[in-house]
């Protein structure tokens, strides 16, 4: 369930809506039947308690175990599969892992774990090759008395996290949200009169630890506001003569609004309030 929360959490962070998938037993698999089915009805159990919709998806499960994949959508639509939690119950095998159990209740992960006490030890027998002139067979190997196998939940989140980026940067459109734009204000002097006073802006805005920057070019101011809204700056700051003597700032946003005046220290508490602004949690259900 804590899994479940996490990806929520993190999606609703980066404004994706998702919807849940069980993806079950394969053609091709390891393990005990029943041990299969008791894994994918605890998974169901939790998709249940979690309470939001999910579909099965049929024989889309790892060779080692069941699992819940999640898919997003970006803001064309398009799905993409990124979080996953798994469960493994063969790596604990492979790797002979366990641990001391004790006399309380059993938790669903360590029921299943029970599955494994008791069964037969399996074995392999890997014929020479290339990495191994000598033959070799791995054999499972028995429980300590008192010991429990353990199951092994894989969790993936973001993927891989190229990918993720890329699509992040899709679903945006360029547009980000401030928190987490890497073009957060930018200064616009009206004139070299004022490239001092602008340069003196952008140093407070960096020591605040602001995604910030000055076009000192010698454009005219129209050019140089149409290129930072091109480039997706989240707000310029104009100056010119008056916010030079009182100490002010004037704020537009990247759509053309003229937020107004502002004092810089003002602006800073601003920013700083919209830097802590995380979207909330949204779920609407893709057909």
């Amino acid at each position: 369930m804590n899994n479940l929360n996490f990806v929520k959490d993190v999606y609703a962070l980066f404004g994706f809506e998702y919807k849940f998938f069980l993806s079950s037993k394969p053609e091709k698999y390891l393990g005990d039947d029943e041990v299969w089915e008791k894994a994918e009805g605890q998974l169901k159990q939790a998709l249940d308690d979690f309470g939001l919709p999910w579909k099965e998806n049929p024989g889309d499960g790892a060779f080692y175990g069941p699992k819940i994949d999640i898919v997003l959508y970006d803001a064309f639509g398009r799905a993409h599969q990124c979080a996953t939690i798994q469960l493994d119950f063969q790596a604990a095998i492979r790797f002979n892992m366990m641990y001391k159990a004790d006399d309380s209740e059993d938790s669903p992960i360590e029921a299943l774990s029970k599955e494994f006490d008791g069964k037969k030890g399996k074995y392999f027998d890997f014929e020479p090759d290339e990495y191994d002139s000598q033959p070799f067979r791995w054999e499972e190997r028995p429980l300590k008395p008192g010991f429990k196998r353990p199951v092994i939940v894989h969790r993936a989140v973001l993927g891989s996290i190229e990918r993720f980026i890329s699509i992040l940067i899709e679903h945006n459109q360029g547009k980000w949200p401030f928190w987490i734009s890497p073009r957060q204000v930018i200064v616009i002097p009206v004139s070299h009169l004022f490239d001092e006073y602008a340069e003196r802006v952008n140093q407070v805005l960096k020591f605040n630890g602001f995604h910030s920057s000055v076009d000192l070019s010698n454009l005219r101011l129209n050019k140089k506001i149409r290129n930072a809204q091109l480039e997706q700056w989240n707000y310029m700051l104009i100056v010119g003569k008056e916010e030079a003597e009182s100490g002010m700032v004037n704020v537009r946003s990247r759509d053309g609004s003229i937020v107004g005046m502002l004092n810089v220290d003002d602006l800073i508490d601003k920013l700083e309030q919209e830097r802590q602004l995380f979207p909330k949690f949204r779920f609407s259900d893709q057909s």
